[in-house]
């Protein structure tokens, strides 16, 4: 197809003489005007990346916004912030308070052990 189209351009157009274009033009004015415009390649590219590409990139951005950035990473870091203000009231750096957690610990292993053994 590419040689029969140089061919016929060579043909239409040999010697900077425009009378067979211009003869063809107005035998076949549609198909002129097709050719003019390059077979409306250029339309149907930017009908796609008008209509299914940026339609798509909505779709993608707006998953990313809420879905990726919202719930999962400023979700994530929110609940490791709720989980720090909470916990920073158990760790006091005071040596009794933590003998006093693990005593307690270990009595309630001792009662759930018994519990389970029966």
């Amino acid at each position: 197809m590419g040689v029969i189209g140089v061919f016929t351009g060579a043909y239409l157009y040999w010697g900077n003489k425009i009378d067979k274009s211009t003869a063809l033009a107005r035998w076949q004015p549609g198909v002129y005007d097709m050719l003019r415009n390059k077979l409306y390649f250029d339309e149907m590219y930017q009908y796609g990346i008008d209509k299914a590409l940026l339609g798509f990139s909505f779709v993608v951005s707006w998953f990313d916004r809420y879905v990726v950035n919202d719930t999962g990473v400023d979700g994530s870091a929110q609940v490791t912030g709720y989980a720090g203000s909470v916990m920073k009231y158990i760790q006091t750096g005071k040596v009794p308070n933590y003998a006093m957690g693990i005593a307690l610990g270990v009595v309630g292993l001792t009662v759930a052990g018994l519990v389970v053994r029966g």
